[in-house]
């Protein structure tokens, strides 16, 4: 897949729409961002490294209507376009940006697609295990 020059630029941009972009071409921008970011160095990585993280993190997502890697990438491209955008990456450490960004990548992996409510009343081993106590965000932290 070659990315379209038209969503290369539109990522440093509120707005950008990641429904135009199919799976591949997520991959494929999240990894542009995170080198625009510096992290192949910044985190002593190689392309093919960097290519399977971004990949391990889609993956790691479940395929439910809205907590998947599609929000996942729309949030991390809405923390770059932030970064790029208001020069806040100049207030930040650049590997801080960088944890940043893959913080909000992968900030709702593994989300099963129910609301915390929906757990304690069903009974679902995660919220005894943090006992019906702020469930997800137990879970996610």
């Amino acid at each position: 897949v070659r990315p379209s020059r038209a969503w290369v630029q539109g990522l440093e941009k509120w707005g950008f729409d990641p429904f135009a972009l199919n799976h591949e071409e997520k991959l494929l921008a999240a990894q542009r961002m995170l080198r625009n970011l510096n992290a192949p160095r910044l985190l002593g990585v190689d392309e093919p490294l960097l290519r399977g993280l971004v990949g391990d993190i889609a993956d790691h997502y479940r395929p439910n209507p809205y907590h998947n890697f599609t929000h996942g990438f729309d949030v991390a491209q809405s923390i770059y376009a932030m970064l790029r955008s208001y020069d806040a990456y100049d207030a930040l450490w650049p590997l801080q940006a960088v944890a940043l960004f893959l913080a909000a990548l992968s900030h709702d992996v593994g989300h099963m697609g129910f609301n915390n409510d929906f757990l304690v009343a069903t009974g679902d081993p995660l919220a005894r295990l943090y006992n019906d106590r702020s469930v997800l965000e137990n879970h996610h932290a």
